[in-house]
């Protein structure tokens, strides 16, 4: 269990590392086989898990409670992958995995954007306009 506080400061601090990870790959390959390519793939790939991430918060704030964007399986979530980027990193595949990450994180990005703009539409068309008001207003101002 977490309180606010703590998913909020693990949110923020996970998108942050996520997309720094990501965008550092891009300019540390540019001496590799991608060549000066590797600064634009880290840079789509960091924006990609930025909004991908932003966009999976928004869709489980809006989602029943505990019903998350993604699950994992046993016991891992698909953040944890990235705990095994050091051993890639130490085998010297971080060409690929950006290429990869490049494709698969826009593709996640994408995918969890329709999800979101969809739950988004019926929410709208099921709630009525005073609730629906309260509702965004919820989702989108600060909580102090």
């Amino acid at each position: 269990m977490m309180s606010p506080g703590g998913h909020v400061y693990d949110f923020y601090s996970d998108m942050f590392v996520n997309t720094a990870f990501f965008v550092s790959i891009g300019f540390g390959l540019r001496q590799s086989w991608l060549g000066s390519a590797s600064i634009p793939l880290g840079l789509v790939s960091g924006t990609s898990i930025f909004l991908g991430s932003l966009f999976a918060e928004w869709l489980e704030l809006r989602s029943a409670a505990g019903n998350k964007a993604y699950s994992g399986k046993w016991g891992f979530d698909p953040e944890d992958a990235l705990y095994l980027m050091s051993p890639l990193a130490w085998l010297g595949w971080l060409s690929p995995i950006l290429v990869g990450a490049c494709i698969g994180a826009t593709a996640i990005m994408i995918v969890t954007g329709i999800r979101l703009s969809r739950l988004r539409r019926a929410q709208s068309q099921s709630v009525p306009a005073v609730k629906r008001s309260k509702c965004v207003t919820a989702l989108t101002s600060p909580k102090s």
